[in-house]
């Protein structure tokens, strides 16, 4: 998957500024900014005794969500636009299912909400159905 950001990233720094407002421009800066920004997290909080290489890292992490159009300073908090049609990704809450790996940890991926309740958050079908 980084290596699609990539590739689309280095395509968008070269596309002019009409061509970064098409649907599919908008579709992939909200499906890289979710990763990023998690991802940028995960970097901060590491210490140097964990990741020795962690500044050289962060710069390259910087650059690449430069690249791809994410405004790297600004705080993120994800949006139902982003998340898409769902509105599903919710910050700090996992799946409901307790076997499942992303149960009690906020996952990278987006999750789907129960229709009829509206408060359970599930990964799969497998998910909802436990």
């Amino acid at each position: 998957m980084i290596t699609l950001f990539a590739v689309s990233g280095a395509a968008l720094e070269g596309a002019g500024p009409e061509e970064r407002e098409l649907p599919e421009w908008m579709d992939f800066r909200g499906s890289v900014q979710q990763v990023w920004h998690r991802t940028n997290e995960d970097l901060k909080a590491l210490s140097p005794a964990e990741a020795p290489h962690r500044s050289l890292v962060s710069k390259w992490w910087l650059d690449f969500g430069k690249k791809c159009g994410i405004d790297v300073d600004a705080p993120y908090e994800p949006s139902p636009e982003i998340a898409g049609a769902s509105g599903a990704w919710v910050k700090d809450k996992g799946c409901a299912w307790k076997e499942c790996l992303c149960f009690g940890e906020r996952p990278y991926h987006r999750l789907r909400r129960c229709k009829r309740c509206e408060n359970v958050l599930y990964c799969s079908k497998k998910c909802q159905t436990k």
